[in-house]
């Protein structure tokens, strides 16, 4: 498969974003999440980041979150405010393309009584 545009090929595309993106996660609070998001092939090489709710996600800036192995976005200890919408960018010097969007639903535990 090629994404495309105006003609200009971005990404041969051997592995789709598969795995986790595109999925409804419903999570307990203080427990941990994997966004996986296998980098597609394509020259030169893609790189990949994630936003969270239209925003980059920074992982510098909160050390719940981690990149690992430059595909995947573990969020640990999840709190409310990690609800909400989550996708991957593949992107290279001819163009970007974003992958499906996964959902987070972070539960609350309600104390009982």
């Amino acid at each position: 498969m090629y994404v495309s545009v105006s003609s200009t090929t971005l990404f041969s595309v051997i592995n789709e974003f598969a795995l986790s993106v595109g999925k409804t996660f419903i999570k307990d609070e203080g427990s941990d999440v994997f966004i996986t998001c296998p980098k597609p092939a394509g020259a030169p090489e893609p790189s990949i980041s994630f936003s969270h709710n239209g925003s980059l996600v920074v992982t510098e800036d909160n050390p719940r979150l981690n990149i690992i192995s430059s595909d995947a976005l573990q969020i640990e200890n999840l709190q409310l405010s990690d609800s909400g919408a989550y996708w991957c960018t593949a992107a290279n010097a001819k163009g970007a393309v974003d992958s499906p969007v996964t959902k987070i639903v972070v539960r609350s535990e309600c104390p009982m009584g």
